[in-house]
């Protein structure tokens, strides 16, 4: 299984200009209802263990750039 932080450093890693703070989550459900959640991966980078974001087949990850 593999976590958030795994498919982003998978992708190639968080630019030098992501929004880590604010990385997006969409999941459908299999009743075909979408959930969006936001994410602080600084958090998760920091250890926050409680949620790891396991990623599931059909998720889509977002990561903004942030306002320089």
């Amino acid at each position: 299984d593999f976590t958030l932080l795994d498919d982003v450093a998978l992708s190639g890693g968080f630019s030098r200009l992501a929004n880590r703070t604010r990385v997006s989550l969409t999941r459908t459900k299999a009743n075909g209802q979408t959930e969006n959640f936001a994410i602080n991966a600084d958090q998760l980078v920091s250890g926050d263990s409680a949620n790891r974001w396991l990623v599931q087949d059909g998720d889509v990850i977002f990561v903004p750039e942030r306002m320089l």
